[in-house]
C-alpha cells in the first residue's frame, strides 16, 4: 500500500465520476491558492459568489509562504494537492505526521494543519459546485499516510471552516481547545480510521 500514488474519486456538477490525483504541492504551485502574489489564483474562479469570499476562513492564508517556513527541511511535515486532468488544483492539504493524540495518549496521530478546497467546489459560495469529494479525498490520503508513517491511521485536525464536514469523515471532538482559532481540536481513532481504510480496499 504506497499512499504517494493515490487518485482521487470526484463527482462533478453533472453527476458524473471524475478522477483526480493527489500530488505533491510546491511551492510555485502554492501561489495558485492565495491573493498574495498579483496573479491569478483560485479565488478569480468565483465571480458572483453567493456570500463574502473574504470572510472565508482560509482567504488570508499565504499557502506558499507556509511551505516555505513549516514545510521545506521539515522531517515529517508535508503538503499536497488534488488535481484534475486539466491540471487545475481542486484542493490541498499541509500536514504534519508524528504529532500527538489527544484520545490515545502516548500515540502518534498525523495532523492537518491546513486543509481547503477550490473555492468553485464551495456551496457556500456557487450556485453548483464544480466538483465534489475533494475534501473526502484529502482526509483518506492523510489516513493513508497515518497507516504507512505507524500512526495506525489516527488523525487530528482543527476544523475552523466546517464542523460538520469533519465529523462526516469521523472525527470526534476532543477537551484540547485552541484559543487563538476559538475551537476544539477534533481526532479520528485508529478504529474508525482502519475500518474505513479496509472499507477502501486499502488494507485487509
Amino acid at each position: 500500500m504506497d499512499g504517494a500514488f493515490f487518485s482521487a474519486t470526484l463527482l462533478d456538477s453533472q453527476g458524473g465520476l471524475q478522477s483526480g490525483s493527489i500530488q505533491p504541492l510546491d511551492r510555485e504551485a502554492a501561489k495558485s491558492l492565495s491573493t498574495h502574489w498579483g496573479t491569478w489564483n483560485w479565488w478569480d474562479d468565483v465571480v458572483s459568489p453567493l456570500s463574502s469570499i473574504d470572510q472565508e476562513p482560509d482567504f488570508h492564508w499565504n499557502w506558499t509562504g507556509v511551505i516555505s517556513t513549516e514545510i521545506l527541511n521539515r522531517r515529517g511535515r508535508r503538503s499536497v494537492c488534488v488535481r484534475t486532468p486539466d491540471g487545475k488544483i481542486q484542493g490541498a492539504m499541509i500536514y504534519w505526521i508524528g504529532a500527538r493524540s489527544v484520545l490515545c495518549p502516548g500515540q502518534l496521530v498525523v495532523y492537518i494543519d491546513r486543509l481547503a478546497t477550490a473555492p468553485a467546489n464551495r456551496e457556500k459560495l456557487v450556485t453548483q459546485a464544480r466538483f465534489q469529494g475533494v475534501g473526502r479525498s484529502l482526509v483518506r490520503y492523510a489516513m493513508i499516510e497515518s497507516f504507512n508513517n505507524r500512526c495506525d491511521g489516527r488523525l487530528t485536525a482543527y476544523p475552523i471552516a466546517n464542523e460538520s464536514f469533519y465529523r462526516e469523515q469521523g472525527f470526534q471532538k476532543t477537551d484540547e481547545f485552541h484559543q487563538g482559532e476559538q475551537t476544539f481540536l477534533f481526532e479520528v481513532t485508529a478504529e474508525t480510521a482502519q475500518q474505513t481504510l479496509r472499507t477502501l480496499g486499502v488494507i485487509q
